[in-house]
Parts: structure tokens; C-alpha cells; sequence
């Protein structure tokens, strides 16, 4: 599928087992889907879904890597299950305050502003984290728990503005 292939049409909801490679922008403005679930895709390039401001359920069985900016304005994202995860790309869950918690089992980096300004995220667990870069949880004002055990290395204002009351960080 190629860039914009989808933009600003009515579906709601996606299903794509054996889809492998993605346009930029594919579903940009599709603002009635709700659900989406890719079983084969290993990246979710940049601005996938932006503006898909109803879409709250993301699946992706053996996705690694998601793009700049994928769910920018996705405003109503809830749900993330993304077991293979493993790059997070700058401002990818940039200000989506309905997300409450995230847990990436295998993620490894997270880029620049990826949960900056995500008012509502109150829990993270990343166990096997290494890289944090700058902003990645500036203004995150509702997160509580923390846990990032393997984190070496935290860019500029990782954490500014945060009101976390547990921190885990036993590499740092």
C-alpha cells in the first residue's frame, strides 16, 4: 500500500495479517477507525494514523518499530499491544491523553518526545530500555510508577515535569 492510500475515508475498523510493507501517511484522517490490528507489519512508518481521532485499539503481533509521529492526534488511544516492539520513534504517542499505561516487554529506545505531554499516563514499565531521548516523558504530570531497570542512558528534560513517586532505574 502507498502513501496516503487511505487517507480521509470512512473505514472503522482494519485487519491486515499478511500486509508487510506500508506507505507513509496510509490512514491519515480516517477519523471513524476504531480498531486495527496488523499481524505481519514490522513498521509503522511516520504519521500512519494521524488524526485518527477515534481510533482507540492498536494490534501489531510482530511489529518493531513504529514511526515519527505515527499517532499523532490520535486522541482517543487506549489500547496498545505491541509484544514485539522494540524502536519508538520521535513523538509517536506525542499529547495522547487517554493513554493511561504502557508496557513494551522488548522496546530498547525511545526517541525524542515519544509520551511528551501525555497528561493522562500513570504507569511505565519498559524492562529491557536502554535509551531514553529528550522530552520522552516531559510534562507526563499524571505519571506515578516508573520502571525502566535496564535504562543507561536518559537525553535533556527525559523527565522534566513528571510527579512520579516511584522511580526504578538500577543501571542509572
Amino acid at each position: 500500500m502507498g502513501i496516503y492510500s487511505f487517507c480521509a475515508t470512512a473505514i472503522t475498523s482494519l485487519k491486515l495479517d499478511n500486509l508487510n510493507i506500508i506507505g507513509d501517511n496510509c490512514f491519515e484522517s480516517c477519523t471513524l477507525l476504531k480498531t486495527v490490528q496488523f499481524d505481519n507489519l514490522k513498521t509503522f512508518p511516520k504519521y500512519l494514523f494521524q488524526n485518527c481521532i477515534s481510533l482507540n485499539s492498536v494490534s501489531g503481533l510482530n511489529t518493531i518499530e513504529i514511526g515519527i509521529y505515527c499517532f499523532l492526534s490520535c486522541s482517543n488511544l487506549t489500547e496498545i499491544n505491541l509484544p514485539s516492539l522494540k524502536t519508538i520513534s520521535k513523538g509517536a504517542f506525542i499529547e495522547i491523553n487517554s493513554i493511561t499505561e504502557i508496557s513494551f516487554p522488548k522496546v530498547t529506545n525511545i526517541y525524542d518526545s515519544v509520551f511528551k505531554n501525555c497528561k493522562g499516563l500513570q504507569k511505565v514499565d519498559l524492562p529491557s530500555c536502554n535509551y531514553l531521548g529528550s522530552n520522552a516523558f516531559d510534562g507526563c504530570t499524571s505519571l506515578k510508577l516508573v520502571n525502566i531497570p535496564l535504562l543507561h542512558s536518559a537525553s535533556f528534560a527525559a523527565f522534566r515535569s513528571i510527579s512520579a513517586e516511584i522511580l526504578e532505574f538500577a543501571n542509572l
